[in-house]
């Protein structure tokens, strides 16, 4: 388990029951207070995520926008950078962390 893992309480609730099963987290108890669970973004999700954000999509908007000019798709890519950057938290949260730590390591 990742020293950036989140600690929460025990009792995981339907939304972390349905994370587990989705293979987007993975859990340990923590050894140090046998009373929370240590939560993580899991190995799977993280290839997932580096897979998919890693394909560009002017070809798919560019089919969902149809017969519109020629550059509508780069339009839209730039309207959505913009909007991407406007709504990114001034800080890194807990996932965001773990994933780069991981992405460090793997690098070294």
């Amino acid at each position: 388990m990742s020293a950036s893992a989140t600690p929460h309480r025990s009792c995981p609730g339907k939304v972390s029951l349905k994370f587990l099963s989705l293979k987007l987290v993975e859990t340990q108890v923590d050894v140090t207070d046998k009373r929370r669970t240590l939560v993580r973004v899991s190995d799977e999700h993280r290839r997932t995520i580096a897979r998919k954000g890693a394909v560009p999509i002017d070809g798919v908007l560019a089919k969902a926008l149809g017969d519109t000019h020629p550059y509508a798709a780069e339009e839209v890519v730039e309207v959505l950078k913009l909007v991407s950057e406007r709504l990114r938290p001034a800080a890194d949260g807990p996932i965001l962390r773990q994933l780069r730590n991981t992405q460090q390591r793997q690098e070294r």
